[in-house]
């Protein structure tokens, strides 16, 4: 088996092949076939190795060229210099690309017990309620309650200014936002003079 830097493929010879298609039936499609946009991946992942369980070593990568002289040996279902494949291995292709999806999407599930979907609803709901618990104390927060009976006391008491002028003061911070009548009941008594 080598590498030819110039096709960008895996070669192999006619003994080599048979031996090596007779173990992995699923990667005869690759093997004396060019690798499609190798240059472009290349570019994407660089220098990176496949290690440990992806290699044949633990620091090996697959594409370490080993320099053989072997007589090279085409697929006869794939014409190799025209990139031509026939009907049928197009459709082995697919069919082994569907099972080797199936495969993955079965590793991929995410395989929890009861109790741990409990702890997570758990967890969650607790979430939700402490969200739930700082949304009532923000809204309390920016909109304060003010009283009515005490503001028009507070007014009342204020000297200087006749019960006219007072009244009007009253309806104008009753009328207005919370903001200001709350403003208005937190200000010192000598601040309150309009």
């Amino acid at each position: 088996m080598s590498w030819d830097k110039n096709e960008k493929r895996i070669v192999m010879g006619r003994d080599e092949y048979l031996g090596y298609i007779n173990n992995h039936p699923k990667n005869a499609a690759l093997i004396n076939k060019p690798i499609d946009f190798y240059d472009q991946m290349s570019i994407i992942f660089g220098g990176s190795l496949a290690t440990r369980r992806w290699s044949k070593y633990d620091n090996d990568s697959f594409g370490v060229p080993e320099y053989e002289d072997n007589v090279e040996f085409a697929n006869p279902e794939v014409n190799v210099y025209t990139n031509d494949v026939s009907i049928d291995a197009i459709h082995a292709q697919a069919h082994q690309l569907k099972e080797l999806l199936r495969v993955r999407e079965k590793q991929k599930r995410n395989h929890q017990s009861d109790i741990e979907k409990i702890k997570i609803d758990d967890i969650m709901t607790m979430v939700a309620n402490n969200i739930k618990e700082l949304a009532v104390v923000s809204k309390e927060y920016n909109e304060p309650e003010i009283s009515i009976d005490g503001l028009y006391e507070v007014i009342m008491s204020i000297s200087g200014f006749d019960e006219s002028q007072l009244c009007r003061a009253y309806c104008m911070l009753v009328g207005s936002s919370t903001r200001e009548a709350r403003a208005f009941m937190v200000a010192f008594i000598h601040h309150r003079y309009f």
